[in-house]
């Protein structure tokens, strides 16, 4: 029973495990979500700074063979133009979840190729002599301004997002510590008291195992014979005393019928054994002489005492038997069974058979056994 209360209890608290290792694992979803976002935005803000960067060297670059026609700056500047293409390509990939900085790439994208143009506009030119380079540098001034105004506003708002994604995960990963503060906590507690609970448990199986194996070592030491048997007369137990009278083993006697072990050598001679159960007054102590058929086929008689009792939940037949049994009162191996109704208990002192009344299992009366004549 304590260890079915032991598993009511712990089919109750496992969902509540449950429901907090899933808390858990949503809070660590969430902080590793925020994390991937705060890498995104922090990469989108350096990516900003090197798109930045790549446009300075190409103006350098562009300038600088302008003025010496040198094919060194003209590398420079092809790489640059590269660098500024591949950054391009970096900010739209890193910016696919965030609709603010999508709706500036496009515009970002056409100043660049404009101010890309312009730039290899004045490298053609150089290198055909034709217009005046200050007039390029005046325009690409202001093209240059404008990509700085739009990357700088990307930038900030990449910056803002990444901080607030810092903020969310600061949040998840204080949720997390939480659930796994209270959520352990709650695991050792329940894990200590399921612990308490069997130990418990066992003690209690411990004592009742240690009762029960007294019990028996009693029984099997008495020098009086003790039978169970079902209401049929189908034997359940035997102690030691039974099988030294009928000369079998336990595990001979157990599972064949008492009537059998009991039989009267001449039929009519005594009540036998499937009378006393089947009679009217079966529900009754009984007590007196019945043969003992031994395993050797000899017949003998002995006082037995019989009586109803009630063994897990179950009525069976108790039969004890030997030379003792003759000066010891029958109400004294019978516990009560149950009251019987409408009848008063007999005078102190009084004999209830003089009355012509039945003695009721529980009525505490001392009676004798009624011994043969």
């Amino acid at each position: 029973m304590q260890t079915r209360r032991i598993a009511i209890a712990y089919s109750c608290a496992i969902p509540l495990l449950l429901v907090l290792l899933l808390f858990e694992l949503g809070a660590l979803y969430r902080l590793d979500a925020h994390g991937n976002d705060v890498v995104k935005a922090a990469g989108a803000v350096a990516e900003c700074d090197t798109l930045l960067g790549a446009f300075r060297d190409a103006e350098t670059a562009a300038r600088g063979y302008v003025a010496s026609g040198s094919e060194v700056y003209l590398s420079s500047h092809d790489d640059a133009a590269s660098r500024v293409h591949a950054s391009l390509a970096r900010l739209d990939e890193s910016s696919k979840d965030d609709a603010a900085m999508q709706s500036k790439l496009p515009e970002l994208n056409e100043l660049s190729a404009k101010r890309l143009g312009l730039l290899q506009r004045e490298i053609d030119l150089r290198e055909t002599r034709r217009a005046a380079p200050g007039d390029a540098a005046g325009q690409g001034s202001s093209l240059m301004d404008d990509v700085a105004a739009v990357v700088s506003q990307i930038r900030a708002e990449a910056l803002a997002r990444s901080q607030q994604e810092q903020a969310s995960a600061a949040a998840s990963l204080s949720t997390v510590k939480t659930l796994v503060k209270y959520g352990g906590v709650a695991t050792v507690w329940i894990v200590a008291v399921a612990a308490l609970l069997l130990f418990y448990d066992d003690s209690g199986r411990l004592r009742e195992q240690l009762e029960h194996n007294l019990h028996t070592s009693i029984l099997q030491l008495l020098p009086i014979g003790v039978c169970l048997t079902t209401e049929s007369g189908v034997i359940i137990y035997v102690n030691r005393a039974v099988e030294i009278a009928f000369g079998y083993d336990a595990s001979e006697l157990v599972a064949r019928n008492v009537a059998l072990l009991h039989r009267p050598a001449d039929p009519g001679s005594g009540p036998s054994v499937a009378d006393l159960f089947a009679g009217p007054a079966s529900h009754e102590p009984w007590a007196g002489e019945l043969p003992i058929r031994t395993k050797d086929g000899d017949v003998m008689h002995e006082v037995v005492w019989l009586s109803r009792i009630r063994v897990g939940g179950k009525d069976c037949r108790l039969l004890l038997h030997g030379a003792a049994l003759s000066s010891i009162e029958a109400p004294r191996f019978m516990p009560p069974l149950e009251t019987a109704p409408g009848i008063a208990d007999p005078p102190r002192g009084a004999d209830p058979r003089a009355s012509g009344q039945t003695i009721p299992p529980d009525s505490g009366a001392s009676v004798a056994l009624r011994q043969p004549k």
